[in-house]
């Protein structure tokens, strides 16, 4: 059996794999990219892309691609933490100065994909990665497509694929998560999504939607895809809490602070899914010619909706270390040191609200109305990570005792 010979074999064609295919094909790389699935399809998952990724979408040179696939413009985003909130103007007040952007998943991948392969990149469809070995020649995949197995070779494997990245198991890296002992897993635990696409909302079109219920811990969101269509979310601490049905989950919404008119003519279309919702990371995501990128990396809680940010920064980040960098093994080390460092950074806030905003009970209660006392007199001890991004912050002590007031 023959070896196909690329520099770079990526596992995975969704968003994450297909714009890093893009990204080095342009810069006339021998790109292959490897793709499960023959076609995508709906999941329950991120359709929203903060201002700070969507820099990084802009930097990938995938905008136009996103938005032209039906991508919508949020310049605004209204939060309610058990009060009616106000409409925060994302492009005057967020650091990349731009719209916030939702997109339908499916629609997107395919736009970013096909724009991998008019970059140059070989994509292969329906193609499934068996296992991984390493040899002194590098790394190699075995593959098969069509019913015909192969080996391929490549200079680096990128593992793309996902929360339970297979990429990830072969190569060894170790998934971390907050430790079972630590306060904040015996507090939290797995938080669990669900989610359903809705049509005829009567909501403002313009901004993203966003409503915390302290009380019972839940967290509502309705993003929407155009005028009168989009997705609702919504997230609970117990599975058993979780909505089974569209009208549940509609419910679960309102409880957690939406207004009871938004969805009063509203109809549901398409799945309708419940997805576990934890975080979990690899520390330093590079080791011996295989580099993690986006889930497969790190899978933030969907909670805070950094997502489909943190891919398109990993990407970018990669492909600046690569194209900066003669030596591939010190880029990739290069890449997994900054990945490491701004994922600290969303990983550190996404527990500290948490803690404060979700956790129930007299004495958090206490807590958080302490916090947002001090945060209305002073808006720079409220990060505005999950916004402008990481770069500039330093999530120390000190931060953390003036986020949560007590000082």
């Amino acid at each position: 059996m023959g070896v196909d010979r690329y520099d770079f074999a990526v596992v995975g064609g969704g968003l994450g794999g297909a714009a890093f295919g893009k990204a080095m094909a342009e810069r006339g790389a021998n790109v292959l990219v490897l793709e499960r699935t023959p076609t995508f399809t709906d999941r329950i998952r991120g359709e929203w892309i903060a201002p700070w990724g969507v820099e990084e979408l802009k930097e990938l040179g995938l905008y136009d691609e996103v938005m032209g696939q039906g991508g919508h413009a949020l310049p605004g985003f209204t939060i309610s933490v058990g009060l009616p909130g106000e409409r925060r103007d994302l492009v005057a007040s967020a650091r990349p100065g731009l719209p916030a952007v939702s997109f339908y998943h499916p629609d997107a991948q395919e736009a970013v994909l096909a724009s991998a392969s008019s970059a140059g990149a070989a994509v292969e469809r329906g193609a499934s990665v068996r296992s991984l070995r390493r040899t002194s020649d590098g790394p190699v995949l075995s593959v098969r497509s069509n019913k015909v197995e192969r080996e391929v070779s490549a200079r680096l494997v990128v593992g793309a694929d996902g929360r339970d990245s297979a990429a990830r198991r072969w190569a060894g890296f170790e998934l971390r998560r907050f430790p079972e002992t630590s306060e904040f897993t015996r507090d939290f635990g797995t938080r669990f999504l669900t989610g359903q696409m809705f049509e005829d909302v009567d909501a403002d079109a313009t901004a993203g939607h966003m409503w915390v219920n302290p009380a019972i811990g839940s967290v509502g969101y309705y993003f929407p895809h155009s005028a009168r269509k989009g997705r609702a979310f919504v997230v609970f601490g117990e599975r058993s809490q979780s909505p089974t049905t569209p009208d549940e989950l509609v419910k679960a919404c309102r409880q957690a602070g939406a207004n009871g008119a938004m969805f009063a003519t509203a109809k549901p279309i398409g799945l309708f899914a419940t997805i576990a919702a934890s975080d979990g990371w690899v520390d330093h995501p590079y080791g011996d010619g295989v580099v993690l990128i986006g889930d497969a990396a790190g899978a933030t809680d969907p909670t805070w909706g950094q997502g489909m940010s943190t891919t398109l920064r990993d990407v970018r980040l990669l492909r600046d270390a690569l194209s900066s960098e003669d030596e591939m093994d010190r880029a990739c080390h290069d890449y997994a040191e900054a990945h490491d460092q701004y994922w600290r950074t969303v990983l550190t806030l996404e527990e500290w609200s948490t803690t404060l905003l979700l956790k129930t009970g007299t004495e958090a209660d206490a807590n958080r109305e302490r916090a947002i006392d001090h945060w209305n007199d002073d808006q720079s001890r409220r990060p505005d990570v999950f916004m402008s991004g990481p770069d500039g912050y330093v999530l120390d002590e000190q931060a953390r005792r003036r986020y949560f007031g007590e000082e």
